[in-house]
């Protein structure tokens, strides 16, 4: 006698709704014009969310070996450094220029032209997001 636990190989029931709630927002995310207030509004929807997410995570008792300690304080260092580029970038493009010393988004900004590759990328970024919150 078999037992229907709900899953299929792996997925949920409501997997297929999700997978489709997504879709259907990265779709109208994508149809956005960049540096609007709706384009804006449209990250900050699953930004929130996920932050969220995040914050309600209980904490977890830390028994990694030091290595991996070494390790994740070497990548927090980066990931530091890089978002503190990305904001000196985003405040000198106010007084030198945009193309000086561009921001992600400026050196993204001519890729993301493409609709196709727009809607990817917003699938993608609310699949790295739900990644980032699920582990």
């Amino acid at each position: 006698m078999a037992v229907d636990d709900g899953t299929w190989i792996g997925f949920r029931r409501s997997t297929p709704l999700l997978l489709g709630v997504t879709g259907a927002y990265a779709a109208l995310a994508a149809m956005t014009k960049p540096n609007t207030a709706p384009a804006l509004v449209a990250v900050a929807v699953p930004a929130v969310v996920v932050a969220g997410m995040a914050m309600d995570r209980p904490t977890a008792t830390s028994d990694e070996p030091p290595r991996l300690r070494r390790a994740a304080l070497w990548w927090g260092a980066i990931v530091t450094i890089a978002l503190l580029w990305e904001a000196a970038a985003y405040l000198g493009e106010h007084t030198v220029g945009q193309y000086q010393y561009p921001t992600l988004s400026v050196l993204a900004e001519p890729a993301l032209q493409n609709p196709v590759v727009r809607f990817g990328a917003w699938l993608l970024w609310l699949w790295a997001g739900w990644r980032l919150v699920r582990r």
